[in-house]
């Protein structure tokens, strides 16, 4: 078949590969760049497969392009190239040819759709060993071999999120392959389960990827407390099952980050509908906190899904208590961030990342007692909500209104969704506009000068003293050093009264 190499590179590009010929001696651009010419799809991460040399060739082609050069993989001699491309951020991953050609190389690829090649220096003839453009025109998704699941059984995940990404049938044949592989799992590392599983909520149609997974028996190879949580009966106000209260919260914080990004125009969910305002008020504020580096190694955004998928986990594990006509479940956040975390850990996730996300899974219920017993929303009760979370009690609030949502659905009175609405409006605009005033009110007096002019023994006593004094600035009643050194010396005579 003859393909324009030029419809997915641009000819400076393929003139620098070409120009390393003596270096690479065959050099084959492969994979997904090529699968989405055929999906009208662009893609500028570029993936390369050289005959020989594959470090030293990403190294004089980044040199060529003026950009950065990393080695993913020493042992298999695996390469990255980071550059700008027409004003974007562009990718090349270079890598050694497995087999001895490039025809033996496509067949020990996952799919047919991503096993295609171009040869850079013949580019107009497309190499496609496993048939991928004709299975992309049945719109049929293809293992390479009959090996291929049991040969790598992360593919099975991969397997999931490309027939939903694609909108691609998997026939029945592939549907036993998968299957039987799907075991196979457990013997395969966290991190690169994590980072197929990852993709899933990257990636459009995610809810129907869950419900594959879960139908595939993945996801409770990936997350074992998944397969208790069928179990568990929830009470109303709940109008769902444990599960799909579950995908309901992740699919509301989906579209809260939508409406942030101003993707979702508009939502048949009439309370969700009310939410837009208060997403519109504080959106750069938003935007610039879901770009902050605090998590650079994944998404934040993703993180929040990550989060809602784990939030109500813990009631697997909890012996329910029928009170009030409802089933409670005690410190079922507690357990659920503690699950989250080990099973993040076990999957490789950074300690940032780990901490992150069990801030906001175990403080997520927190939120309706700060504001279910009172009209008026507290500055001190903020103040100590986001000293349980930090940074994480933004994606909380988040969360928190997703949960609402999911439990009460369209029965949740008008009355209690403005009063949520209203108090993650309070919250926000506090963390926002606020933050020196209730958040993190300006250092007036150091542990070193209470040691120092009050003789206060190092240890757990110092920052007590030093969160009073935030907690009066947050009251109003401290404004100064002065009035800092007053409220401690007030303490301290306070204390010795109680201690005669």
């Amino acid at each position: 078949m003859k393909v324009d190499i030029h419809q997915f590179l641009s000819k400076p590009l393929l003139g620098i590969l070409q120009s390393n010929k003596d270096i690479a001696k065959e050099t084959y651009l492969v994979g997904g760049v090529i699968r989405d010419l055929f999906f009208d799809r662009n893609n500028h991460d570029y993936d390369v497969v050289v005959k020989t040399n594959s470090i030293p060739f990403s190294r004089k082609i980044a040199d060529t392009l003026g950009g950065d050069f990393y080695v993913l993989d020493k042992e298999r001699q695996i390469a990255r190239i980071l550059f700008e491309e027409n004003g974007s951020q562009a990718l090349i991953d270079v890598a050694m040819m497995a087999g001895g050609s490039i025809k033996t190389d496509l067949l020990q690829r996952d799919f047919s759709m991503n096993a295609m090649a171009v040869d850079i220096h013949s580019p107009s003839v497309l190499i496609d060993p496993c048939n991928g453009v004709k299975d992309i025109e049945k719109k049929e998704l293809h293992p390479c071999s009959k090996n291929a699941f049991q040969n790598d059984p992360v593919r099975t995940i991969r397997a999931v999120r490309f027939s939903q990404q694609f909108l691609l049938r998997i026939s029945e044949e592939s549907d036993d392959l998968l299957r039987n592989a799907v075991p196979g799992l457990i013997d395969i590392s966290g991190e690169r389960k994590r980072d197929e599983f990852v993709k899933i909520f990257e990636s459009p149609n995610w809810k129907n990827s869950i419900m594959m997974l879960m139908d595939y028996g993945i996801l409770g190879i990936l997350f074992p407390d998944i397969n208790m949580f069928y179990q568990v009966k929830l009470s109303p106000p709940h109008i769902y099952n444990a599960i799909d209260h579950t995908l309901m919260v992740v699919h509301f914080c989906e579209q809260l980050l939508w409406m942030i990004e101003d993707q979702l125009d508009k939502t048949e969910n009439a309370q969700l509908r009310k939410v837009k305002p208060l997403m519109a008020s504080f959106q750069q504020p938003l935007l610039e906190y879901f770009n902050n580096p605090l998590l650079k190694d994944r998404d934040i955004r993703t993180m929040l899904l990550f989060a809602g998928l784990f939030h109500d986990i813990g009631k697997a594990r909890i012996q329910p208590v029928w009170k009030n006509e409802r089933y409670h479940f005690p410190e079922h956040a507690k357990l659920s961030g503690e699950i989250l975390s080990n099973t993040m850990q076990s999957m490789g996730f950074s300690n940032k990342e780990i901490n992150f996300c069990k801030r906001v899974v175990q403080n997520h219920m927190k939120l309706s007692s700060l504001y279910e017993a009172s009209t008026k929303t507290n500055p001190l009760k903020i103040h100590k909500f986001f000293k349980r979370t930090g940074p994480a009690g933004v994606l909380t609030i988040l969360l928190h209104m997703a949960d609402v949502l999911a439990t009460y659905g369209e029965t949740i009175t008008p009355v209690r969704w403005d009063q949520a609405i209203s108090f993650a409006g309070d919250v926000l605009d506090a963390y926002f506009h606020h933050n020196t005033e209730i958040i993190e009110p300006p250092v007036l007096i150091t542990g070193t000068e209470l040691i120092q002019s009050y003789n206060i023994a190092e240890g757990k006593e110092i920052g007590l003293f030093l969160e009073k004094i935030s907690k009066a600035q947050v009251k109003g009643n401290v404004q100064s050093k002065a009035d800092a050194h007053a409220f401690i010396q007030q303490e301290l005579k306070r204390n010795g009264e109680k201690a005669e």
